[in-house]
């Protein structure tokens, strides 16, 4: 591993992170086009900016795709991430980006419940205290105005949890194919199932007003997610999961420290609670989960 790879990888949570705040930003008010089912009907027509170049490249250099076997896999698979990231959207719609985003720092540990609970895998004193960790930092970030947001925590614990899946799934089935291909099947999988969300009349308004309107914005946060995806496929197809997850965990990081400048120098883009005690709270908590989801990963 050296470190020109390193920074590669540490380029995916910046973009989620780009995309996080975006998020936030269109999710902002009560129109049919700012709720998460719109902007994830966006988010498979955005897809298709990935897919159709990289499937003229495949075709140009006959690049087999692989069987069925390998497919419908990664097909299915992608309802997990769109699971998630619906649940995700939600809870950003009512919390701030530093208080939801942390929380996916939880995915190594469903790992580590799975082998403890199927496998009998003992826990390590370092993973004991990882768990820890990320308990407490939660705790800290869904604590507010005195109470402990528990809608919160269980969205945003079972979105972390889709997404552990989503991970394991695309390495098992995608290393048996060319990173080109199963890219390519998660982006057109992808567009596949977010037609079934244009289904409803709210979301198919949203989304057509959202073309019009938020275009521009969207296509920001639409394309950093997306060269986030690819870039997490690639590196989960060539590096360890749990090491590309590890270095992932830094994206909470990135979220509190653009989250407070941006509130600071843009407030109509993005507005948190950035007062000195609940900035420290807020610190505090990332520091722990994203401390923990590292120990966790390695």
């Amino acid at each position: 591993m050296t470190s020109l790879s390193l920074l590669c990888i540490l380029v995916v949570p910046f973009l989620y992170m780009v995309s996080n705040l975006v998020d936030k930003f269109q999710l902002r008010g009560d129109d049919v086009d700012s709720r998460p089912g719109a902007l994830m009907a966006l988010g498979g027509f955005f897809a298709i900016v990935g897919a159709l170049p990289l499937g003229m490249w495949i075709y140009a250099t006959g690049t087999p795709l692989g069987g069925l076997e390998n497919a419908i896999p990664l097909l299915f698979n992608e309802l997990l991430y769109l699971a998630s990231m619906w649940i995700y959207l939600a809870a950003m719609k009512t919390e701030e980006p530093s208080r939801v985003v942390p929380y996916f720092q939880a995915i190594p540990v469903f790992g580590l419940v799975g082998a403890f609970l199927l496998l009998h895998e003992k826990m390590t004193a370092f993973q004991l205290l990882a768990v820890g960790m990320l308990a407490g930092g939660g705790f800290l970030l869904s604590f507010h105005k005195g109470k402990v947001k528990k809608k919160l925590v269980g969205l945003m614990l079972l979105s972390a949890a889709l997404m552990a899946g989503y991970d394991v799934v695309f390495a098992e089935f995608g290393r048996d194919l060319s990173p080109a291909a199963a890219i390519f099947i998660a982006l057109v999988a992808k567009m596949f199932w977010t037609i079934f969300i244009l289904i409803g009349k709210q979301e198919r308004r949203g989304f057509v007003l959202g073309l019009r309107t938020r275009l521009k914005v969207q296509a920001v946060s639409e394309l950093a997610c997306l060269l986030g995806d690819v870039g997490l496929c690639y590196f989960l197809l060539v590096f360890p999961v749990a090491f590309v997850q590890a270095i992932s965990c830094t994206q909470p990081l990135f979220v509190l420290v653009a989250a407070f400048l941006l509130t600071r120098f843009f407030p109509k883009a993005v507005a948190e609670e950035i007062r000195g005690l609940t900035l420290a709270q807020k610190a505090v908590g990332v520091a722990l989960m994203v401390a923990g989801g590292i120990i966790l990963s390695v």
